[in-house]
């Protein structure tokens, strides 16, 4: 199963020459845990996946938007259990 998810909301383009370092950091761990959790928890209810994206993500130094969190929760949720 191959389940990406873009990362909207946070401003950052390649080409975006203003895009901080910091900023970068953020989008990579976020994109990578989201990946993560989506082939682990596909299909299990989105509160217990929006319970272990928010802890992975406080683990990883990521303080997590509530409101995309639980689109991603939401997304994950919908996908066939694999």
């Amino acid at each position: 199963m191959s389940s990406r998810f873009t990362i909207s909301g946070l401003g950052l383009n390649a080409s975006d020459s203003t895009a901080t370092r910091v900023g970068w950091q953020i989008a990579q761990r976020v994109e990578y845990i989201v990946n993560q959790v989506a082939r682990q928890k596909a299909g299990a209810p989105a509160d217990e996946i929006a319970q272990e994206l928010h802890g992975r993500l406080r683990r990883m130094g990521v303080v997590p938007n509530v409101r995309e969190l639980n689109e991603y929760a939401d997304r994950i949720s919908n996908l066939p259990a694999g």
